[in-house]
């Protein structure tokens, strides 16, 4: 469950990033 979790930490730090980029987009 632990390597699990961790998977899914990673890939909400990559959704997050990628939300920062498309709002960065979006503003200019």
């Amino acid at each position: 469950h632990t390597f699990i979790g961790i998977g899914s930490s990673r890939r909400r730090a990559e959704q997050a990033a990628a939300e920062q980029v498309l709002t960065k987009l979006d503003i200019k």
